[in-house]
């Protein structure tokens, strides 16, 4: 069964529609479409030939931003019991250290779906559904490196 990742961009400007063409093309992945107003790309796959992490970065690649934090949130679109949490984080410096936070995130297969509030007026919280079977809530602020982080009730 194939899975599904929809990833939340900032800067959509950078999104040309020849990047589904290209994700397309790698071997695993069935298909990539592209939502500009929301910023979103949804890109079916087969995790067996094509891992999530591969696919992400081949993402960064083809946008020429491999050394530019894009990503504001992500879904992988799984129906699986799930928890619900807030971390606040009151010491970002800037947005791209958020984004690299979230770009951590992504990769931990614990991690389901990611949604931030960041706006660079403020501080920012992610809001985070999670297994608990592969992830502890605890171990979610272990992963966001050096960043002071309050939980907060859902």
């Amino acid at each position: 069964m194939p899975d599904k990742i929809l990833f939340r961009f900032d800067y959509s400007d950078f999104f040309t529609y020849d990047l589904e063409k290209y994700l397309v093309s790698l071997k695993g992945v069935k298909t990539a479409k592209i939502n500009p107003k929301k910023e979103e790309l949804e890109v079916i796959y087969d995790k067996e030939l094509i891992s999530l992490r591969m696919l992400f970065y081949e993402t960064k690649t083809y946008l020429k931003s491999f050394n530019l934090p894009l990503l504001l949130g992500f879904s992988k679109r799984k129906q699986l019991p799930t928890k619900e949490t807030i971390i606040h984080v009151d010491n970002i410096c800037c947005e791209y250290c958020l984004k690299e936070e979230i770009e951590k995130l992504l990769l931990n297969a614990g991690v389901i779906e990611l949604k931030t509030d960041y706006d660079w007026m403020k501080d920012a919280n992610l809001f985070i559904t999670y297994d608990e079977t592969l992830i502890k809530e605890e171990e979610l602020a272990n992963l966001l490196d050096g960043v002071i982080v309050k939980f907060k009730n859902y």
